[in-house]
């Protein structure tokens, strides 16, 4: 289905190649900065800024790639760099913490391929949101949600080859929320859900996801309410490896780590209450 999208796209773009234009908008309101630049045909760049010192960055080189940016509040950052065909970038991001540049939310996307596509969600209140993403390939996707009251929180995703897929949901409350995903290969599927809650304490949930090959699954949900981590670290090697790992941290802290090469399949499920 996925390559009947791309064929689709191909024929789309060579009918409409004739038009050979770029479209930026840019919308501004408060103190703001936007920078955009567009080589090639067909690229649309829309930005959207409504508060102050929110700086903006778009890059665009080739063809049919567009990126959405809409900041709202006060010192937000984002940078999208896209070189190739039909890459989709879309960044939202609101800091409920006017007028203090202590606490901010930082998106950096940097996609070279054909019909990529990244969603970067953030939301903070006195919190810091830190999300990478760099994709190299075709028809690969990345969305991070983080969501922040008093949190820090970083989500690092790198992915190079063909349909692979990384999502990472970050809710912190008072603490911090790490996670880290690197694929190489084709089909492989990384899901990171973080959830950090404790007001009078500070937790810490960390993870960890490489996989290299073909169809590799890897699923982590982590929750830590005190002041006490989780680390998580899954290595997967091969095709169709399947790595689930669920840490609850309350009383106390939680260690995993799973290696795999080959067609394995591994579960694990840790509770300190």
């Amino acid at each position: 289905m996925k390559k009947l999208l791309l064929s689709a796209a191909i024929v789309a773009l060579a009918a409409n190649y004739s038009l050979a234009q770029n479209n930026s908008s840019v919308v501004q309101v408060g103190i703001n900065s936007s920078t955009v630049g567009q080589t090639g045909n067909l690229n649309n760049s829309l930005v959207d800024q409504f508060g102050n010192q929110n700086i903006s960055s778009v890059a665009q080189t080739g063809i049919a790639n567009g990126s959405d940016v809409e900041q709202d509040g006060d010192y937000n950052q984002s940078t999208n760099v896209q070189t190739g065909v039909a890459n989709m970038a879309t960044v939202n991001q609101l800091n409920i913490t006017p007028g203090n540049s202590n606490y901010w939310n930082i998106s950096t996307i940097d996609q070279n391929g054909v019909l990529q596509t990244a969603t970067v969600t953030q939301t903070g209140h006195s919190s810091h949101n830190l999300s990478d993403i760099d994709q190299t390939g075709t028809l690969q996707t990345a969305t991070v949600t983080q969501i922040g009251i008093g949190a820090i929180q970083a989500s690092d995703i790198d992915q190079s080859g063909i349909l692979n897929d990384a999502t990472v949901l970050q809710i912190g409350n008072n603490g911090y929320n790490n996670s880290t995903i690197a694929q190489n290969g084709t089909d492989n599927d990384a899901i990171v859900v973080q959830t950090e809650d404790n007001t009078a304490a500070v937790g810490t949930n960390n993870s960890t996801i490489m996989q290299t090959g073909s169809g590799n699954d890897a699923l982590t949900v982590q929750y830590s309410s005190g002041n006490f981590t989780n680390n998580s670290m899954v290595t997967q090697f091969g095709a169709t490896n399947v790595a689930n790992t669920t840490q609850v941290s309350i009383g106390g802290g939680n260690n995993s780590m799973v290696s795999q090469t080959g067609t394995n399949v591994s579960n694990v499920i840790q509770v300190n209450p």
